[in-house]
């Protein structure tokens, strides 16, 4: 299969939310005539990694997200499937619900001075660590 058809998982990535997100980035890359090379030197990755998250084989991390917004100069929502920014499912063959307090998050980050931001990020980063070492 194609990894537009089915994730590593066996879903099928043109519902998942990390699908929808990497074809959100790559219309908004696009719109700003950036190659991937040219986009992945901007968010700091290398081309490989990011293709896979544009195609949906990877999932987002939110710093990450955070990261593509500012390189793409819009706001953290504008790269969320519209019903996750509504706090709703994404698809109703396979409802995830999003608890709403994380649109009001996402929000509320995206307001933050840059000096803000990065010390979110970096706060973001230190709980990630502790989190994959248990």
């Amino acid at each position: 299969m194609s990894t537009t058809e089915e994730n590593m998982d066996g879903t099928d990535s043109h519902k998942s939310i990390d699908f929808i997100i990497g074809q959100k980035v790559r219309q908004h890359r696009e719109r700003h005539n950036m190659s991937v090379a040219a986009f992945c030197s901007l968010v700091g990755m290398k081309s490989g990694a990011f293709l896979k998250l544009e195609t949906g084989f990877t999932r987002w991390r939110v710093e990450l997200l955070l990261r593509c917004a500012e390189a793409l100069n819009v706001s953290f929502l504008d790269l969320l499937p519209e019903d996750v920014s509504k706090g709703n499912s994404v698809s109703n063959a396979s409802p995830t619900p999003v608890d709403p307090a994380i649109a009001r998050m996402a929000e509320r980050v995206n307001s933050l001075s840059p000096h803000s931001f990065k010390a979110i990020e970096m706060l973001i980063d230190h709980f990630e660590d502790i989190d994959s070492s248990k």
